[in-house]
């Protein structure tokens, strides 16, 4: 419910960017699964021609979260590699290049999505894969939503400076080494949509 889409039926006085009629998507505290929400109006969008309810009651948070991950605290720069770790995800879609899922379902719809390359970490060695599907560099950034068994083998699969951004932990929270962060001057950030809009919202605007 943090998230939703529907036509506006009111705005507030000193509103003046939508009115009542408009579709709407919009990021909301809370109860965004309700039949009526009040959202502010700096965290609500008009709904683009051609974007249906069902698909704009789940953007913002998927695509915002990784434009936060993945410009502000990846800082992936044009001719990098990035690596998702669960790509068939709403959030791991918005973000694929070397997509890591479990299922051939999985990385098919990743695929579809514009994954350039797939990897099946139920059966390939997560390291070895991307240190072959990038010449032996390693990815520059992992764009990380699972943590658990997989973050050591991402972390692994970083090249010299990388960068692992942790965006959430639906397999577990991971244990850092530092000593390993050290050595290959690899960089561990966190990337939190909900504390990023308190502490830098002009980043957003």
């Amino acid at each position: 419910g943090l998230e939703t889409a529907g036509v506006g039926v009111a705005c507030g006085a000193d509103v003046n960017s939508f009115k009542p009629g408009d579709k709407v998507m919009a990021i909301v505290p809370y109860g965004g699964l309700a039949e009526f929400a009040v959202a502010p109006a700096a965290e609500s969008y008009l709904i683009p021609e051609g974007m249906s309810f069902a698909e704009a009651g789940a953007f913002p948070v998927a695509y915002i979260s990784s434009h936060v991950a993945i410009r502000w605290q990846g800082r992936l720069e044009a001719g990098e590699t990035l690596l998702v770790l669960g790509a068939a995800g709403g959030v791991g879609l918005t973000a694929v290049v070397i997509a890591a899922a479990s299922t051939a379902q999985k990385r098919a719809v990743a695929e579809a999505h514009g994954a350039d390359a797939t990897i099946d970490y139920t059966t390939e060695k997560l390291t070895e894969r991307v240190m072959a599907l990038t010449d032996g560099k390693g990815a520059d950034v992992c764009f990380d939503p699972v943590g658990g068994a997989l973050f050591d083998s991402a972390l692994s699969s970083l090249g010299w400076g990388g960068r692992i951004v942790l965006v959430g932990f639906v397999g577990g929270v991971p244990q850092i080494p530092a000593n390993r962060l050290l050595v290959k001057h690899r960089a561990a950030l966190g990337s939190s949509l909900r504390y990023f809009r308190w502490h830098a919202p002009d980043k957003l605007a």
